[in-house]
């Protein structure tokens, strides 16, 4: 068999009902089914996540498990990245939808931009306080291209448009890019992160930052973070994302603390990484940065 172009990985622990609406979207790639394969990475599901793959001849697909031992999201990617073969990995949650042209756009911006290129994905119906009902409603009852242009029409889009209205769009030229790595759609070549051993730590056993972490081994290897507003695809809402945008304010934070501080902890003296943990990514603009750094008698940067 011919060496497929791309590799998409996607941890799974249950929903499968959603997995069926990613895979769905798949099938609809405008890049030829033999030019890329899906890895599915169990984080030990208890619904049977075989049988559903098994609807899906049309698909290449394999299949990798472990044992439920807890919030693994992290090992479960890197068991799905040791069993890809692509030249592109793309990291794809579980319940996010693809544009048609979505693994198209992933090698076409790879392709122009080399190995050290990371493309960060357009995800739709991902900010904070959305309507989900609405969200749902559209996703259900349009492709998913015409979807995606509702939800645009809908102001239903990417988290992220806060930080790019307030420090641009061009996120290498941040203070700190892995700001906005997130890591629900992301593409990655693969001989680059191999060459320089980039992997999810794998001790981030509780929500959150992995991800982010993940961007700063990254970043420090010489990789460009990119956003590509090109590479469309959509968050299928589901129960958790509701109840994680419930949280309250002081919820919300109390939450993030307990990621953050454990990156800190992974790269002592890194004072970029501790402002962030106080300044989020008000750190890139360079006002609030350098006031910050004053405070702190540390040298401004």
């Amino acid at each position: 068999m011919v060496r497929p172009k791309i590799s998409v990985v996607i941890p799974v622990y249950n929903r499968t009902d959603e997995l069926r609406k990613t895979l769905d979207s798949l099938i609809y790639q405008t890049i030829p089914a033999e030019q890329f394969e899906v890895v599915i990475a169990d984080d030990g599901s208890a619904e049977d996540v075989k049988a559903v793959l098994t609807e899906y001849p049309q698909l290449q697909i394999k299949y990798a498990h472990q044992p439920d031992e807890g919030y693994r999201v992290a090992a479960a990617r890197n068991l799905g990245a040791a069993q890809a073969e692509g030249e592109i990995i793309v990291f794809s949650d579980n319940g996010i939808v693809f544009s048609t042209t979505a693994l198209e756009r992933h090698v076409a911006n790879h392709d122009a931009n080399g190995e050290t290129f990371v493309v960060l994905g357009n995800m739709y119906a991902t900010a904070s306080g959305i309507d989900q009902d609405l969200a749902l409603e559209i996703l259900e009852n349009n492709d998913i291209d015409t979807a995606i242009e509702k939800l645009k029409a809908e102001n239903i889009t990417d988290g992220r448009e806060p930080m790019f209205v307030r420090d641009g769009q061009d996120v290498s030229a941040w203070f700190i890019p892995w700001q906005a790595f997130w890591g629900g759609h992301f593409s990655v070549n693969s001989a680059f992160v191999k060459k320089h051993g980039i992997h999810f730590n794998e001790t981030f056993t509780f929500w959150g930052c992995e991800d982010i972490e993940y961007g700063i081994q990254l970043y420090d290897a010489g990789a460009t973070l990119c956003f590509c507003r090109d590479v469309a695809v959509a968050h299928y809402p589901e129960p958790s994302s509701v109840a994680l945008k419930e949280l309250t304010s002081e919820e919300w934070k109390e939450k993030h603390t307990k990621p953050r501080q454990h990156i800190v902890s992974l790269y002592p003296g890194r004072r970029e990484i501790e402002a962030w943990v106080e300044l989020g990514g008000r750190i890139n603009t360079a006002e609030k940065r350098a006031e910050y750094y004053k405070n702190k008698g540390w040298d401004v940067v």
